[in-house]
């Protein structure tokens, strides 16, 4: 949708009529930055998960580990990856209401959908990596305890920024919402 569309949208929602200088404004750079951070994160993302599981079956000896954590790793990762096209797809369609209002607050609620499903198979998918790969670690028990603490830290980290990202973008977008107030 263009300009003139989100123009005309915004005059027929029964508001008062903004100049082009303000739309562009409301709708310029800073939102168009929010949602190609989002999609090209889920890119990379969607990139990297899809490389890791080409290369898990033969690269990381899946065969010989069980079957039902071979299947779980897969299915996990699948479902990560279909997640993150969904994300993408969500990212090129922000515009879905009767008002530009609407529209947008719509959009939000789709996001932080999103947002929080996308933490929750993040988590999912690191433990099930954490899972799968800790028995390949033949070391002492204090060693494995060692890693497992270590793996522990990075998830709560990785959670903790994931969290603060999608925050910020919720933020970001909910400004402009409410500017539009």
């Amino acid at each position: 949708m263009e300009l003139e569309d989100f123009k005309s949208a915004y005059q027929k929602s029964g508001q008062v009529n903004k100049d082009i200088k303000e739309l562009r404004n409301l709708f310029g750079q800073s939102q168009r930055n929010v949602l190609d951070r989002i999609k090209g994160q889920l890119l990379i993302e969607t990139i990297l998960w899809t490389a890791f599981l080409l290369l898990f079956y033969d690269g990381f000896d899946a065969a010989k580990k069980p079957i039902i954590w071979t299947l779980s790793m897969v299915v996990g990762i699948l479902l990560l990856i279909s997640h993150n096209i969904f994300g993408i797809r969500l990212g090129n369609r922000p515009v879905h209401g009767d008002s530009l209002q609407d529209s947008l607050q719509n959009y939000l609620r789709k996001i932080r959908r999103f947002a929080k499903v996308s933490v929750a198979l993040r988590i999912l998918v690191i433990l099930l990596v954490f899972v799968f790969f800790m028995p390949s670690v033949k070391e002492v028990e204090e060693k494995r305890m060692m890693i497992l603490l270590g793996m522990s830290g990075l998830l709560i980290i990785q959670v903790f920024f994931l969290n603060r990202m999608w925050k910020s973008r919720i933020h970001t977008l909910r400004q402009r919402l409410n500017e539009l107030s």
